[in-house]
């Protein structure tokens, strides 16, 4: 039984009086809304916990739709209804003890109570019945889940800080016309605008003095090789050196107004792909309209034929979920595939991401394809293509070795805690 491995701690609300978003007391967990892919991100506080767990415990679902759904925490929390605090015991660790309890999941809630969703009580976690090895067996094991979960929360936190630097290019360069606005003030205090301008594009605080965003410069040109020092130089060139007037408000001169319908393909699908197509692993990934994206994989020809040079994005047509691919993909029902029409896919992607929000679960198309955005000259797309690609490219490797592992630990683990495979 999982109390022959495992201390469960059901949680207790305290008074709506005793809770506060201000930091005051301990963070409170009430359910799964503050998780996150490892420890929780909590945003209301409580002078007069009931119940806490420890750091390092499992924080587990234990009411509604998100019953079963996990974290580990990383500090003490006051735990309320909706969770429950779980930690190894006599030579159990608890990372093992939640690989238990991920591989019995759906017999657990298949016993759980409740009309519509399933509920665990105490009861149930503590005399729910698994087949577990010794617990000198279990720490062998326990190094081979913390390797493999370590290894994916370090993929996923890179795949973070990647995109960040991606959308703070975009931003920089076409939403804040950071460079742009570096040529007009060194226009003004008579100092070289494209330096101005290659010290924005390279990352140099511009809210310095003029002295010391030049020998930050030279710093960073120093630790470049002269084909970056070339290429930095080249792009700051194309950027103008003055902001006029537009329907939308200053834009860089020279740049365009257009409407996302323009500057976007829209590919007729071949074949929507079901959910009762797809397998847990294959070739090709189907890509879906929902915060997973991916719906599963088959082992036929993609529809779309996606690469590092020829890449697409999605839009969800009901939930406004955008995703860029460099592989070969197809598309789930309501998905629509979508490249950049007259300027680079990646640009494209960027540009228009964010333009449609999501109002309710109805199509949304019509309204993206409305929607007024600004658009550069002088090949500035493409010199942003080249720049983010490699990360794009890093952030796909990294999202693939996470599937590899997962594939391996949701195979291998398994067999390792029956005692069908020994270490």
């Amino acid at each position: 039984m999982i109390s022959d491995i495992a201390v469960v701690i059901m949680g207790q609300s305290p008074k709506k009086t005793d809770v506060n978003e201000v930091g005051d007391g301990y963070p409170l967990l009430n359910g799964p809304t503050e998780f996150t892919d490892r420890h929780p991100q909590p945003v209301q506080f409580t002078t007069n916990g009931k119940r806490f767990s420890d750091s390092g415990d499992i924080l587990f679902c234990v009411r509604g739709s998100t019953t079963g759904r996990m974290n580990y925490a990383d500090q003490p929390y006051a735990i309320g209804r909706g969770i429950a605090a779980i930690r190894g015991k006599d030579g159990y660790p608890t990372p093992f003890v939640r690989a238990v309890i991920e591989n019995n999941l759906d017999r657990l809630l298949i016993a759980a109570t409740g009309s519509t969703f399933p509920n665990v009580s105490k009861s149930l976690l503590n005399e729910f019945v698994v087949t577990v090895i010794t617990p000198g067996e279990a720490e062998k094991v326990n190094e081979v889940i913390i390797s493999i979960e370590d290894k994916i929360h370090l993929n996923q936190k890179t795949n973070k800080t990647l995109e960040a630097m991606a959308q703070a290019i975009f931003k920089s360069w076409f939403v804040d016309y950071e460079p742009v606005r570096a040529k007009m003030r060194a226009k003004t205090e008579g100092r070289d605008p494209n330096r101005a301008a290659m010290a924005a594009i390279a990352g140099v605080d511009l809210e310095q003095d003029w002295d010391e965003i030049e020998a930050t410069l030279d710093q960073k040109l120093s630790r470049m090789r002269e084909a970056q020092r070339q290429q930095l130089h080249e792009t700051a060139k194309l950027f103008p050196d003055e902001l006029v007037d537009s329907e939308l408000g200053e834009v860089p001169k020279g740049w365009g107004v257009t409407s996302a319908e323009k500057v976007l393909k829209r590919f007729k699908v071949p074949k929507r792909i079901k959910k009762d197509e797809v397998e847990e692993t294959g070739k090709i990934v189907v890509l879906e309209q929902g915060e997973g994206i991916i719906m599963g994989y088959h082992n036929g020809e993609a529809g779309f034929d996606a690469s590092p040079d020829n890449p697409y994005f999605i839009f969800g047509d009901h939930t406004c979920i955008t995703h860029l691919t460099i592989e070969p993909f197809d598309v789930a029902p309501n998905v629509i595939p979508l490249q950049g029409e007259e300027f680079n896919s990646y640009w494209t992607y960027y540009a228009v991401k964010d333009l449609q929000q999501f109002q309710e679960y109805r199509r949304h198309w019509s309204e993206l394809k409305v929607k007024v955005l600004i658009t550069p000259n002088n090949d500035i797309d493409q010199v942003f293509a080249d720049a983010i690609k490699p990360l794009i490219m890093q952030i796909n490797k990294n999202r693939n070795q996470n599937l590899t592992l997962s594939q391996l630990r949701d195979t291998l683990l398994p067999k390792l805690i029956s005692g069908e495979v020994g270490l």
